[in-house]
């Protein structure tokens, strides 16, 4: 996965309107390695927000996804934060 950064994986089963959901996994945030934002990813590859988070959805990237308690709102937002060494590593395979 993401090399020696990584102490442990979980797998998050999101749910989603259309039920079922799509499994997305996640790292403990125990290192101290940088995390950047969907929004800052999708920046830094020149790509839509969408694409990254289907990425993350199909498996080619993985990403923490924070716990999001809210009372006040109907709609649930799932906040992900990607480890820059992931990052770094899509790019050298999607560069062969």
């Amino acid at each position: 996965m993401i090399g020696n950064a990584v102490d442990s994986v979980h797998v998050d089963m999101g749910s989603s309107r259309k039920g079922g959901g799509n499994p997305v996994q996640g790292i403990d945030m125990e290192s101290s390695e940088k995390f950047l934002s969907v929004k800052e990813v999708s920046g830094m590859l020149g790509w839509s927000v969408d694409t990254i988070r289907r990425m993350i959805q199909r498996g080619f990237m993985v990403a923490i996804v924070l716990p999001c308690k809210s009372n006040r709102r109907r709609r649930v937002y799932r906040s992900m934060r990607i480890a820059k060494s992931e990052v770094e590593r899509c790019i050298r395979a999607f560069q062969a």
